[in-house]
């Protein structure tokens, strides 16, 4: 005996089930199955305290579709609030291979079909029950993969990481993305949110289901209300109102469910993604910063969820891994700094590690808001998602170096971790992740090169947790929240297409190392530092995509002292879902060309509610900080090349850059930097360099600039009086430097600066070719050569504002007119 449907269909915590009654010992089990068809029937719930209904109508009588059967189109013509009212029924619906449960017992139907049942003991259903289909809801399709590549990946598509197909097993595992309604975001779902972290991560593993035999089948039980996406094998799977149907691909033969909650693969009518795998040659788009920084997936999923007369989208920012330990530890070592990773501290970089990851760059809670000037009616959430893949099992026999001088890695090729790749399951994450001990240093390598399919990263034991030890000022309370010192977080800034907020030193590796100043841009460049690829024109896009300064008013941030995040870490992303939101771009169906900002909300200490914004309406994506592409100007033409002019909006949270004075404080709403790019070609002479002197030249020349009178010290000028959001505007001055053994010079220079040891020659300035000869030991050299960049005098011992005419002249011309050069009093 069977009720209907209707009678039957009862609501638990979100969760409809369909409740079958009065099967006894005598019938025949095995020719007993269940179906239905219910096309265009819905269960209508008004609210929490309502009693569900099924419906083919809409059911508000004031309505002009009030009389309209519902279909799946229709209803999505509706505004998603309401859409939430109406759970739609299967279509078809059969009980063969479907995992149900009778009280405290759960398996297979065609099992638990032979218990006694009862009102009081029913065979339960829950017609959410979760599988995984291709986009045409072939659920056989769908399998495990191992680490090994079946070579179908291709650079720039979400497909490029599917692995060998391998059968479900017990080392299958999902992740699931729910809307929560409380704080209207989405969220890693766990079943322990509250527990310690471990227990938190714990909680968000989900397992495959298993029938009695203990074959793992492609199922998902009792997923949680409110659920947008499930994520398996790096991809996310979408879950909407689409279910398995009776038909097609669709066999109960062959183990299928019919009716069953369809989450599909890339669903294109909700979803769109996009693979960030960085060449070394080229970067897409502007999500990535710059050739080199990066290897990630962006994914927009379309209609998480609403509240009140919002819906809410989410794009998430996804980076997955192994975790291994260092393939040669140092052994026998009395020093702290030298000890090996133990197992244990990898295991928890696989779980601690990414639970305080996501939690330190997902604190700030920002959202993109629509436009001001235009209708608020959708919000996207960004949210960082890393995960660990767990099932990697590899050591090997002897110790190896996992990279080498040229960060290749060692272990490719190798038949042990071939076949550890070989067995592990989940896909093929991004990125080897070595867990190295403190000496050896934490450093992300997102150029893949040799390394395919594979990205590497190095990280010291010590920066899964908070270390705030490290620097001064820890742990940072700002806006109300708490941020401690945490390396991971901004060794996965990197990984998900972050440079550094401070300039790197330049260096030459095993020639010259700690030089202590700045280069071109953020990384060092030379012909044997595989971090940027060699060539000139990589090198001009790393220059014009880096910040050329040190964001000394904002020393704590994320990307300088793994500290806080800030907005300018986060526009890529926002600028991507402008871009992408135009017309004729794979977004326009789903924003119809909305432009959205950074919104920052937050309570300040009276307890008013406050909200920062951030927009950058500039045809760059490359830069953080809105600017004026990087020119280089004429001192006095027709000079040849002199200098490049950074321009910087201070627009995020960080507020706005400081120079003290005698006085007060000045904040300035903008930055005018101005760089002299020197490549500098040590030759010998009578006599030759050592390593030092080359250090100390370099050193002196950037102290000229940076920390003596007229420039240096305390950034004495400034530009002012045209009013506006960027007035005042500080000038701050930084040098770049570059050096080679091997006569290259970098076409990005602004001068080749030929400095012979052993004589005392006096300046020689060609200007077809930017190229300065002079002597190691000739008197006053840096104040020659200062006064030569700004077309002085070689002997001048005067400086005055005049001689910046020049940059105020561009300035004015540039950014906005009416405006004066001023100097501080000092």
């Amino acid at each position: 005996m069977m009720k209907s449907p209707a009678n039957c269909a009862v609501k638990e915590s979100g969760v409809y089930s369909l409740k079958i009654f009065g099967i006894g010992e005598e019938d025949s089990v095995e020719n007993i199955r269940f179906t239905f068809e219910t096309e265009n029937s819905w269960i209508y719930t008004e609210d929490e305290y309502s009693d569900p209904t099924i419906v083919r109508k809409f059911s508000d009588a004031d309505d002009s579709l009030s009389d309209t059967t519902i279909t799946h189109e229709e209803l999505a013509q509706r505004p998603l609030i309401e859409q939430v009212h109406y759970y739609d029924l299967p279509p078809a619906w059969d009980s063969r291979n479907w995992f149900c449960e009778i009280e405290d017992r759960a398996g297979v139907f065609d099992e638990l079909i032979k218990e006694e049942t009862g009102e009081d003991k029913p065979l339960v259903f829950c017609l959410d029950d979760i599988v995984l289909t291709d986009r045409a809801l072939d659920q056989g399709s769908i399998l495990d993969q191992s680490a090994e590549a079946d070579g179908t990946q291709s650079d720039f598509e979400l497909s490029r990481r599917r692995g060998t197909p391998v059968a479900f097993s017990e080392k299958s595992r999902a992740r699931m993305l729910c809307f929560d309604p409380e704080s209207s975001r989405l969220k890693l779902y766990s079943t322990n949110p509250r527990g310690s972290k471990q227990e938190r991560h714990d909680g968000s593993i989900f397992r495959f289901s298993s029938d009695s035999e203990g074959n793992v089948k492609n199922h998902l039980k009792h997923p949680q209300q409110n659920l947008r996406a499930v994520v398996f094998c790096g991809e996310f799977y979408d879950v909407t109102n689409k279910r398995t149907s009776g038909g097609g691909s669709t066999n109960p033969e062959e183990g299928h469910l019919v009716g069953a909650r369809a989450a599909v693969r890339n669903d294109e009518d909700v979803h769109y993604g996009k693979s960030f795998m960085v060449d070394g040659s080229s970067h897409d788009n502007g999500a990535v910063h710059a050739p080199g920084i990066g290897d990630f997936d962006l994914h927009y999923l379309h209609d998480c969820g609403s509240s009140s007369d919002i819906n809410y989208s989410s794009v998430i920012v996804y980076w997955s891994s192994f975790f291994l330990k260092d393939t040669n530890p140092t052994l026998g070592s009395d020093d702290e700094d030298r000890q090996p990773a133990t197992d244990r501290e990898v295991d928890e970089f696989k779980s601690i590690g990414m639970e305080n990851a996501m939690e330190h760059l997902n604190k700030k809670g920002y959202l993109f808001t629509v436009k001001s000037d235009e209708d608020e009616d959708r919000v996207i959430q960004p949210l960082f998602l890393f995960e660990a893949n767990e099932t990697l099992d590899y050591s090997p026999d002897t110790p190896v170096d996992f990279v080498d001088n040229r960060h290749n890695c060692n272990l490719l090729g190798e038949d042990d971790f071939e076949n550890a790749l070989s067995e592990s399951r989940g896909g093929i994450p991004m990125s080897l992740s070595f867990i190295t001990e403190e000496a050896k240093g934490s450093w992300v390598l997102s150029w893949r090169g040799n390394n395919a399919p594979f990205s590497i990263v190095s990280l010291r034991i010590r920066t899964r947790n908070d270390d705030n030890n490290r620097f001064s000022n820890f742990p940072v309370n700002e806006y109300g929240e708490s941020f401690g010192c945490l390396v991971i977080a901004h060794e996965l800034g990197h990984a998900t297409g972050q440079v550094d907020d401070y300039n790197q030193t330049v260096s030459v590796r095993n020639v010259l190392t700690s030089t202590r100043v700045p280069s071109f841009g953020q990384f060092g460049y030379d012909n044997s530092n595989s971090r940027i690829r060699p060539t000139n024109d990589n090198f001009v896009n790393r220059v014009s995509g880096s910040d050329p300064f040190s964001v000394d008013h904002d020393i704590n941030s994320l990307m300088s002292r793994n500290g806080p995040v800030r907005m300018r870490h986060i526009w890529r992303v926002t600028q991507w879902i402008n871009d992408l939101g135009k017309s004729g771009q794979p977004l326009h169906g789903f924003l119809d060309e909305k432009s959205f900002e950074i919104s920052f909300r937050y309570t300040d200490e009276d307890g008013d509610s406050k909200e920062l914004k951030y927009y950058r309406d500039t045809d760059d994506n490359n830069n953080p900080w809105e600017y004026s592409n990087g020119v280089t100007i004429d001192v006095d033409s027709p000079s040849a090349k002199r200098m490049n002019l950074y321009f910087y909006r201070c627009l995020d949270e960080s507020g706005h850059y400081v120079r003290p004075a005698p006085s007060s404080d000045i904040f300035f709403k903008s930055l005018l930097v101005v760089r002299v790019l020197f490549h500098v070609d040590f030759i010998d002479g009578n006599t030759n360099w050592t390593d030092t002197q080359k250090r100390n030249w370099v050193r002196a020349l950037n102290e000229r600039f940076m920390d003596q009178d007229p420039l240096g010290g305390d950034n004495r000028y400034y530009i002012s009086g045209g009013e506006g959001d960027t007035d005042p505007t500080l000038l701050y001055f930084k040098p770049g430097f570059n050096f080679s053994d091997n006569d290259e010079a970098i076409s990005s220079s602004n001068y080749t600066l030929e400095i012979t040891h052993g004589s005392n020659a006096d300046i020689n300035y060609t200007s077809d070719d930017s190229t300065v000869t002079m002597g190691r030991n000739l008197a006053n050299w840096q104040n020659r050569l200062f006064n030569l960049v700004f077309n002085k005098d070689l002997g001048a011992t005067d400086f005055s504002p005049n001689d910046l005419t020049f940059i105020l002249n561009w300035y004015n011309s540039n950014i906005k007119e009416g405006n004066s050069l001023h100097e501080f009093s000092v």
